[in-house]
């Protein structure tokens, strides 16, 4: 895949094409707890938090409506939720949230039983991956196998200062990234150094956990 750089003056404009598309939810403070939230024409999401609440929620709901039933004197009508065929986007997701749906696609989707809501929704919804440019406290990805610069998802960023460095990693990001026609250009080898540099600097900042001794 090719790497892109995207002038940080030019992210409104792209999400405004992604909004005019897609349901788009990103990192966004709250009342009490951040989260990621819907978010309009206009709207830029806080792309330098983490959020208080998962976006697993979009996607694997604690709780939904399955079937609802009408009981008269006729008898019993069933009928089934109404399928939710809208196109989502969670932008600005971690490389670590955006890996934890590749586990739970295991299980849902890509096993002998897939449960068929979450399929159907998981299909429906793109991932916009940003790399971390810092670790907080409680950050331990690099114990687990992963990194802060995982390449997961359909689109990956890394937040350079000035501009972003974008890749698709999937058909779907390529359109994704289509939307951004005009505001994009080749990124370069200091880009790519730049990148790398950020990377090494949150790996070294980040504890370094004994997995194994921890499950014994």
């Amino acid at each position: 895949m090719v790497t892109k750089i995207l002038p940080a003056g030019n992210l409104s404009a792209w999400i405004d094409q992604l909004v005019a598309t897609h349901e788009v939810f990103a990192p966004m403070e709250g009342e009490g707890a951040s989260s990621f939230k819907q978010i309009k024409a206009g709207e830029l999401p806080a792309l330098d938090i983490r959020t208080d609440v998962p976006p697993k929620g979009l996607v694997f709901r604690q709780s939904e409506k399955v079937l609802s039933y009408v009981k008269d004197e006729n008898g019993v009508v069933v009928e089934g939720a109404p399928k939710d065929e809208t196109r989502k986007l969670i932008f600005g997701i971690r490389p670590c949230d955006s890996r934890s749906f590749e586990l739970t696609d295991k299980v849902f989707v890509h096993s002998d039983m897939p449960e068929q809501t979450y399929a159907e929704r998981r299909k429906q919804t793109a991932l916009i991956t940003l790399a971390c440019n810092k670790a907080s406290r409680t950050c331990f990805c690099t114990s687990v196998g992963g990194s802060p610069a995982d390449k997961v998802g359909d689109v990956w960023m890394m937040n350079l200062g000035d501009r972003f460095l974008v890749e698709a990693l999937s058909p779907v990001g390529e359109e994704l990234l289509k939307t951004a026609n005009g505001l994009l250009s080749d990124a370069t080898a200091d880009d790519e150094t730049a990148a790398k540099r950020i990377t090494d600097e949150v790996v070294s900042s980040m504890p370094t956990f004994n997995i194994p001794a921890a499950k014994a």
